[in-house]
């Protein structure tokens, strides 16, 4: 994935990041299908809309891959925690186990920009969602 890719983001001592360009097309295409909204409005399709991303943030991602998975802060009865488990996974953030890896990571090394995977000393949009279209090899393992 290296040949071929466009360098971008630089990183603490100045290397560059290569693009993910499966990341890049992906939400390029949500975004470019979003702008048909206004042609196809719905007040109930805006209310399934914004039900889903309840569900599957609030629910799914922050109760369900963050709190029960990463920091296991409580439990529940495991077919339970795999419908969780599952709706997080709609969520399209990735499979809880390159989520909750993700995250571990980046509580252990908060001090240090060049393996936390989120680091918010690269900035406000780099630990928002940044970080998503670019190829970390120093943190993710992309082959397995």
């Amino acid at each position: 994935m290296t040949s071929n890719a466009v360098s971008a983001a630089p990183t603490k001592r100045g290397q560059s990041l290569a693009l993910n360009w499966t990341n890049v097309a992906f939400f390029g295409a949500i975004h470019a299908i979003a702008l048909l909204a206004p042609w196809f409005f719905s007040w109930s399709a805006l209310g399934v809309t914004l039900f889903l991303h309840w569900l599957f943030g609030s629910i799914g991602i922050c109760l369900g891959y963050h709190r029960l998975l990463t920091h296991r802060s409580f439990q529940v009865p495991k077919p339970l925690e795999y419908l969780i488990t599952l709706i997080g996974a709609f969520a399209l953030q990735g499979g809880p186990i390159f989520w909750v890896a993700g995250h571990r990571v980046h509580h252990l090394h908060t001090e240090d920009v060049d393996r936390d995977p989120y680091s918010a000393r690269r900035g406000f949009w780099w630990s928002h969602m940044m970080w998503l279209f670019y190829v970390q090899p120093q943190v993710f393992d992309y082959d397995s």
